[in-house]
C-alpha cells in the first residue's frame, strides 16, 4: 500500500524549504528506491534501510530532474548544514506543516536531516489500520520506539515504550524499556506475556 506525496505537494515543500535554507539538499523514498542530489552524503545504508554496497548505484540527480519522476514519492528528506536536526525538524514544521507531515529519527544534536510523509501519514495511521485488520484493539498493542518519529505510533498504542536509548522527547513521555543493546525489547515483550525475563 501506497500512500505517496501528491506531486504538486512536493513541489511546495521544495520551494518553501529552499527560499528559507538555501543550502538544503533533498532525497525521495520510491518504496524501496533512494534518489538524491548528488552532494547528498551517502553513509552505509542509505536512508530507505538498503544497503549502499556501491553508492553510485543510487541515482543522484539535481533537484528539477527528482521532482520530475513519475514514480510515487513515499518520503521526502531535507538535509541542512549548519543547524540542529530538533532545530531545523521545529522550522520545516512551520514551513511545510500544512502540506506534509514532518518528523526526524536522527539523535539530539546531530546533523539536521527531516523526514516528510503524506499529510496525516505516520506509523501511527499504519498500525492503527493493521490493528483494525485484525480486530486488536489499540489498548492491547504494545509498540516500541526510540525516536521522534515513533511518538504518534506510542501514543495510538495501549502501551507505548520508550528504550531506554530513546530521544529525551520520548523518555519523558513514555513507559521505560531497557536499550537496544540490552534487548530492551525481548526483556519487555517477555515480562508483558508473563514470562522470565531470561527466557528464550
Amino acid at each position: 500500500r501506497v500512500q505517496a506525496i501528491p506531486r504538486d505537494a512536493v513541489a511546495a515543500v521544495a520551494g518553501r524549504l529552499r527560499a528559507a535554507r538555501p543550502e538544503v539538499l533533498f532525497g525521495i523514498e520510491h518504496g524501496f528506491e533512494f534518489h538524491c542530489e548528488p552532494a547528498w552524503p551517502l553513509r552505509e545504508f542509505d536512508p530507505s534501510g538498503t544497503l549502499v554496497e556501491d553508492p553510485r548505484a543510487v541515482r543522484r540527480a539535481h533537484w528539477e530532474e527528482l521532482a520530475a519522476g513519475t514514480s510515487p514519492v513515499v518520503k521526502l528528506l531535507a538535509m541542512a548544514e549548519g543547524v540542529t536536526i530538533d532545530a531545523f525538524a521545529t522550522q520545516a514544521t512551520s514551513l511545510v506543516g500544512d502540506l506534509v507531515t514532518v518528523t526526524h529519527s536522527s539523535p539530539p544534536g546531530s546533523r539536521g536531516m527531516v523526514e516528510m510523509s503524506a499529510s496525516g501519514v505516520t506509523k501511527a495511521t499504519t498500525l492503527a489500520r493493521l490493528a483494525a485488520e485484525l480486530g486488536v484493539a489499540p489498548g492491547a498493542v504494545a509498540a516500541f520506539g526510540d525516536m521522534p518519529n515513533d511518538q504518534a505510533m506510542l501514543e495510538f498504542a495501549g502501551r507505548g515504550f520508550a528504550m531506554g536509548n530513546a530521544h529525551p522527547a520520548l523518555r519523558s513521555r513514555f513507559e521505560a524499556a531497557p536499550g537496544n543493546h540490552e534487548g530492551g525489547v525481548g526483556h519487555t515483550v517477555r515480562a508483558l506475556l508473563g514470562q522470565p525475563s531470561d527466557q528464550a
